[in-house]
């Protein structure tokens, strides 16, 4: 559960702030330039002037308000500016850090509350995603057992993370040697992991994958009225698979072929 409460939502609300992000990108890029223009390169370069901003901007550190007030060389030895740079520290302050950063955790506050609302149904729709995203990689042929794929893909790890740590031992090898070994060893191990689980084309024309929990509904919602649709859609999809269902147990007791087709037809129609 710590993953569909915690992680999942998480995940998900991150997803939901790019433009928010991209904002607060811009607004430090201007404040940047405009910290930069006042410098004119005199108290150590761009990277100099960089360095402060974020400093000022992301963490309101000392540091960087100091540095902000001492642009161009403004002010006395104790770093008080002038009005120039006293005003551009304020604006920046007041703008970014008081209301643009606010606001970011305002938006991040609540994409993460909506999806902590439906952490079940996300958690339900990555795994779908990581069924599908192993499902569609490429497979070895089945030429032998799982018990002998589990000792031959041990010992490939043996032999490939052996080789890897000899190219980062010596150092005459190439680096670049090093990271096609590690590249070429994941690929292929990962082709041994996701080995279909049946041993023969009759086993996998019998086999099926059940996904019977939809999670585009929002199943949190007050009004009654859609809540009785929710319900009929769930009462016509359970009607579905004990159709499906019965349909299975007679192919399956028949011993043909022929009639699955149907019942795939059938599953396809209700997901």
């Amino acid at each position: 559960m710590i993953g569909v409460k915690s992680i999942i939502p998480i995940l998900h609300s991150v997803k939901k702030i790019g433009g928010m992000m991209i904002i607060c990108f811009f607004v430090f890029c201007g404040f940047c330039h405009a910290f930069l223009v006042l410098d004119n390169g005199v108290t150590g370069g761009p990277w100099v002037v960089l360095i402060g901003s974020i400093k000022l901007l992301f963490t309101v550190d000392g540091d960087g308000i100091i540095q902000t007030l001492k642009l161009g060389g403004r002010g006395d030895a104790a770093g008080n500016g002038d009005y120039i740079t006293a005003a551009s520290l304020l604006i920046a302050v007041i703008v970014f850090c008081i209301s643009l950063l606010n606001i970011f955790i305002a938006v991040h506050g609540r994409a993460y509350e909506q999806a902590h609302s439906h952490a079940t149904n996300l958690f339900l729709q990555e795994r779908a995603d990581i069924c599908v995203h192993c499902m569609v990689q490429p497979v070895l042929p089945v030429c032998m057992t799982r018990g002998k794929w589990v000792i031959f893909w041990l010992i490939l790890s043996f032999l490939f993370v052996g080789f890897w740590l000899l190219c980062i031992l010596i150092e005459e090898t190439p680096g670049l040697l090093a990271a096609l070994l590690l590249f070429a060893g994941v690929s292929l191990l990962k082709c041994c992991l996701v080995i279909r689980p049946w041993e023969s084309e009759e086993v996998r024309r019998r086999s099926f994958l059940w996904w019977c929990a939809p999670s585009n509904k929002d199943y949190n919602t007050a009004d009654e009225d859609q809540k009785d649709k929710i319900i009929q859609d769930m009462s016509e999809r359970m009607a579905r698979v004990e159709q499906a269902l019965v349909e299975i147990r007679s192919a399956l007791k028949d011993g043909g072929n022929a009639p699955l087709v149907k019942v795939q037809s059938t599953m396809t129609r209700w997901r």
